[in-house]
Formats: C-alpha cells, sequence, structure tokens
C-alpha cells in the first residue's frame, strides 16, 4: 500500500492550482511526515479557496489542529462537493479514484452552485434532465439535476424544439431575468439519451424558497419540477390560483399562487372552489405591483387535475 504522504502529495500537485479546489489535509500524527507546522501551512495556502474538498482525516482534523471542522468521522476519505454534500466516501488511499471524481464535479457543477454567477459568467452543464420542453412552455426549457436539488431555465426562441425526457448538454452564459430569476442563454445546447424526474411535492406556502420572491422561505426551488395541491381562490386569463388553507398572499390582489397556464386546455370542472393537483415549474412571476411572487408554470394537458368539484368559493 502506498504511504499516505504520497497520497495526499499526489492530490495536491494535481490541484495546486486549480482555483476551484480545496486539496486535503491528511493527520497522522506526523507517522508520514506530516508534522504540525507542515500541516497548517497546507491548510492556510489551499483552504477555502475553492468549493470542492477532499478531507481524509474528517473530524479529527479540528480536534487536532484547529482547522475547519467538516463533521465527518474519522478513518475514511470524503469529497465534499460544491453544495456541501459528500460526494465520495471511502476506506482505503485511491487517488486515482479521488482525482477522477474532483474532476467530474469540477466539470459538471451542480445547477444551484449557479445561481451565484455573475451575469455574463461562463455556464457549462453536461447531461442534465429536460422537465420542460422549449415546444411546452415557448422561448425556454428547463434542467433539473437527477436527484431533484436544483432546476434551472434555459433561454431558448429558436428552432428545433428542445424535448423534455432527454438528457442535454448546454453550455452558455449566465443571465438574470426581470423577476430575478437566473438563466443560462446558451451558445450550444446538444440533447442525449432519455432520462426523467418524478416532481418534488411540495405545498404552495413552500413553492419558491428563499432567493428572489420577498417573503418566502425554506430552501430555494425556483426552476424545479414540482406537485402541489390547493383550493381554486380565483380564475384567471391564461392562469388561476390556489391556495391549501395557509392563506397565502403571494400575488398582489390575489389569495394563493399563480398556477400559469397559457394556452393549455384546462379541465372543465376547474373553477372557482375546485380542489386540484398542479405539476410545474416552480417559477415566479411580476405581480401588478412589480414584485416577484410565487409560481407554478404548467407545461401540458395532465398537469392539472381536479381532485374535487368546487360548489363556489
Amino acid at each position: 500500500m502506498p504511504a499516505v504522504a504520497d497520497i495526499q502529495n499526489s492530490v495536491i500537485k494535481e490541484f495546486e492550482n486549480n482555483p476551484d479546489v480545496v486539496v486535503a489535509i491528511y493527520n497522522e500524527g506526523g507517522a508520514h511526515g506530516e508534522t504540525r507546522s507542515w500541516l497548517e501551512t497546507v491548510w492556510s495556502n489551499y483552504y477555502l479557496r475553492g468549493k470542492i474538498i477532499w478531507d481524509s482525516t474528517g473530524a479529527n482534523s479540528k480536534n487536532n489542529y484547529n482547522q475547519p471542522n467538516t463533521g465527518l468521522p474519522f478513518g475514511r476519505s470524503y469529497i465534499i462537493d460544491q453544495q456541501g454534500n459528500i460526494a465520495l466516501a471511502i476506506f482505503g488511499y485511491d487517488p486515482g479514484l479521488v482525482i477522477r471524481t474532483i474532476y467530474e464535479l469540477v466539470d459538471k457543477p451542480p445547477i444551484g452552485s449557479l445561481r451565484n454567477l455573475a451575469d455574463g459568467t461562463e455556464a457549462r452543464l453536461p447531461g442534465r434532465v429536460v422537465t420542460a420542453g422549449s415546444s411546452q412552455i415557448g422561448g425556454a426549457f428547463y434542467l433539473e439535476e437527477s436527484n431533484r436539488s436544483a432546476g434551472i431555465r434555459v433561454q431558448w426562441p429558436v428552432s428545433p424544439a428542445v424535448q423534455p425526457g432527454v438528457l442535454s448538454d448546454v453550455v452558455g452564459r449566465m443571465s438574470t431575468l426581470n423577476t430575478g430569476e437566473r438563466q443560462i442563454i446558451p451558445t450550444s445546447v446538444t440533447p442525449g439519451a432519455t432520462a426523467s424526474v418524478d416532481p418534488l411535492g411540495m405545498t404552495p406556502a413552500a413553492l419558491g424558497g428563499y432567493g428572489n420572491i420577498p417573503g418566502a422561505a425554506g430552501a430555494y426551488n425556483v426552476g424545479l419540477l414540482v406537485k402541489t395541491w390547493g383550493k381554486v381562490t380565483e380564475m384567471g386569463a391564461g392562469c388561476f390560483w390556489i391556495d391549501d388553507g395557509a392563506d397565502i398572499q403571494a400575488d398582489a390582489g390575489h389569495a394563493g399562487v399563480r398556477v400559469v397556464t397559457g394556452g393549455l386546455p384546462l379541465p372543465g370542472d376547474l373553477g372557482v372552489g375546485a380542489y386540484v393537483t398542479v405539476t410545474g415549474i416552480s417559477g415566479c412571476v411580476l405581480a401588478d405591483n412589480g414584485t416577484a411572487v410565487r409560481s407554478v408554470l404548467t407545461r401540458r394537458v395532465g398537469d392539472i387535475a381536479v381532485v374535487l368539484r368546487g360548489l363556489g368559493p
């Protein structure tokens, strides 16, 4: 088995000039030359330099060297991705696996990390699931992580249409809509194999999440494919509003969350007082007062299902 210091040094050497990667710190009491001063020097030079962490000491690093604590148990090597999740957890020492995994993370940043990029910054998203096609919503489509952690809008007003239910590679630049929703303006879109994700169940009050929507709280979910439910409080032109009893005042002058239907044919029994389930993209629109409010963007017939016909308000 190769010495731990050799593994450590190989990873440091591979990523020492990469601004996106935090190199590892290994603590074995100096058995392989990792003296306290050596470890602290390496940590000071590289820690917090990027968003990907290889930590092969876990909680022991803080206890022995007063370094930032990942809260992970001792005895494994961990790679922490850009969102703070464990991307790799292994026993033993395999620098090749560590290096390959880190490169995959660098090349495939999670969608959620793009929200913090400035407009005009390049964004690359290989192999993400298309949940709403450009023919369904017009002028754009939506991509989502297969683990349903985040989704994002991709502007696409051209032909051919991008179809839902496929993996697509997107390269482009970040942009921001007037609602505050982030999007990618692509320079290339390459469709691939078929793929799908199930909608994430979510109450109307949980839609949007903390971010660009005033008053919203919880995990940011604009761009995700969701399924929500509630009572129809009002019908409008190309939309209606639903509330599940939480008395949401998310849209100026209207009670509940706006469901955007566009030109979709609606169920014949849909009306004020009906109880419905709605599947679509968690989004945001501008209210009459100019603020961003929660919305659900439906994609196709079948996204709206009447559970109980209404008898009035």
